[in-house]
């Protein structure tokens, strides 16, 4: 599903009945094993990277408005970083300076232009923004950055505040209003 190249209304409603699935299923559980919250946090996550980490619909953007047009190194080539990516050169939000990753090798057989995560240290950038949804792997991804120098001030992240994502994955997963927005563009 993650390398499903579709409109964001189509994977929208794709998204929706899995969600309506799982939380159906998420019931029959204990409470104590917090399955709802699980599925929430699942199809949330699945949703930020299937739209490239914005809505579609609203003015909302998982990342901040006020980094628009800073030197930027991305970090993650992968599903997310490569929607981001697009985004960036689409709309000029950002000046790429470099795109790094860990498994940059892969990625250069695909003929994406990512470097080694080493090639920060000479990169001239504002900031560094981790492309990714996954916290464990962020907190990993940070210490790597630091261990190289990267002062913590300038990583950015993507994070959805607890209390906001099951308001945020309804309006990912509004499938009338992406559409009546895509019919407006």
């Amino acid at each position: 599903m993650l390398k499903q190249s579709s409109n964001y209304a189509e994977e929208a409603q794709i998204l929706s009945y899995l969600y309506e699935y799982k939380k159906k299923w998420s019931e029959s559980a204990p409470e104590e094993l917090e399955l709802k919250k699980q599925v929430t946090d699942h199809v949330l996550s699945m949703a930020v990277i299937r739209s490239g980490g914005r809505l579609p619909h609203m003015d909302y953007s998982t990342i901040e408005k006020r980094f628009c047009g800073r030197n930027v190194v991305l970090y993650s080539a992968g599903t997310f970083g490569q929607q981001v990516y697009t985004r960036f050169l689409e709309n000029n939000y950002r000046n790429v300076v470099v795109w790094i990753d860990s498994y940059y090798v892969e990625y250069r057989r695909c003929c994406r232009d990512v470097d080694p995560v080493e090639a920060v240290c000479s990169a001239d950038y504002e900031y560094v923004l981790i492309a990714s949804v996954d916290s464990t792997q962020t907190a990993g991804i940070i210490s790597q950055l630091e261990d190289l120098g990267v002062e913590r001030k300038k990583i950015l992240t993507v994070e959805i505040p607890e209390e906001n994502r099951e308001k945020l994955l309804e309006n990912f997963l509004d499938v009338e209003a992406i559409r009546e927005k895509a019919c407006l563009v």
